[in-house]
C-alpha cells in the first residue's frame, strides 16, 4: 500500500496577525486532495494528498505565503479514513506524524519552516526534509519586487524579459537581476527531484 501525505499547516505568530486561514484554504481548494484541506483548530489547516506532484504544488503554495509552519506526515491511510471530509477526525498514524512534524518545524530557526516525519525511519524522508528546508530558505529570502517579476513571468511563460519589464515598468536588466537573485529558475530545475523524493517516500 502506498503512503499518503498529511499536511498540517499552522500560521506563524497567529496571535499578532489576522486570521489567514480562509485565504489559504481558497488556494488549496484547487488541489486534488483525498481529504480536503480544512481548519482543524485555531489558525491551523490540515489535509491529505496522495500524488507527489500535488504535494509539491501544495508545498510551493504554502512556502510562498511566508507565514506558515508546515509539517508533513508520511505513512499509510486506514481504509476507514479514506472517506473522511475532515482530516481532524482521522486516526491513521500519519496524522500524528504530521502533528509531530509541524511542532518540529516550529523549533527550527527562522520563520515559515517545514519538517517531515514518516512511519519508517527512512533516509528518503530526511533527504526530502533537507531539500524542502533549502527551498523554504530560498523562497523566504525573496523581496516583494522579485515576487512581482516571478508572478509576471508565471502568468506569461512565453514572454521575453523585455516584455515583462515593459509590463512592470522596469528595465530588462532589472527583470534579469530579479530572476537571477531570486533563484527562480533553479527552483524550477529541482522540482522534478522534489517530486521524485515524494514518490520514493510514498513507496517506503
Amino acid at each position: 500500500m502506498r503512503n499518503i501525505f498529511v499536511f498540517t499547516i499552522d500560521q506563524v505568530a497567529s496571535r499578532s496577525r489576522r486570521d489567514a486561514v480562509p485565504e489559504l484554504l481558497a488556494k488549496l481548494e484547487m488541489s486534488s486532495a483525498i481529504i480536503p484541506f480544512s481548519r482543524t483548530l485555531g489558525d491551523e489547516v490540515q489535509g491529505v494528498v496522495s500524488e507527489p506532484a500535488v504535494a509539491v504544488e501544495i508545498t510551493r503554495i504554502v512556502l510562498s505565503e511566508g507565514k506558515w509552519h508546515t509539517g508533513i506526515g508520511i505513512g499509510p491511510l486506514k481504509k476507514e479514513d479514506r472517506h473522511l471530509r475532515r482530516s481532524a477526525e482521522g486516526t491513521s498514524p500519519s496524522f500524528a506524524l504530521a502533528r509531530t512534524a509541524v511542532e518540529a518545524a516550529k523549533k527550527k530557526p527562522g520563520r515559515a519552516q517545514i519538517a517531515v516525519r514518516g512511519t519508517k525511519d527512512s533516509p528518503v524522508n530526511q533527504h526530502l526534509e533537507a531539500l524542502l528546508s533549502l527551498l523554504a530558505g530560498v523562497i523566504a529570502a525573496r523581496t516583494p519586487s522579485q515576487w512581482s517579476v516571478i508572478a509576471a513571468t508565471q502568468e506569461n511563460p512565453d514572454a521575453t524579459q523585455s516584455e515583462v519589464a515593459q509590463r512592470l515598468g522596469m528595465t530588462q536588466q532589472g527583470v534579469a537581476k530579479s530572476l537571477a537573485t531570486s533563484l527562480w529558475r533553479q527552483e524550477n530545475e529541482v522540482l522534478p527531484l522534489l517530486e521524485n523524493l515524494f514518490e520514493e517516500a510514498a513507496q517506503v
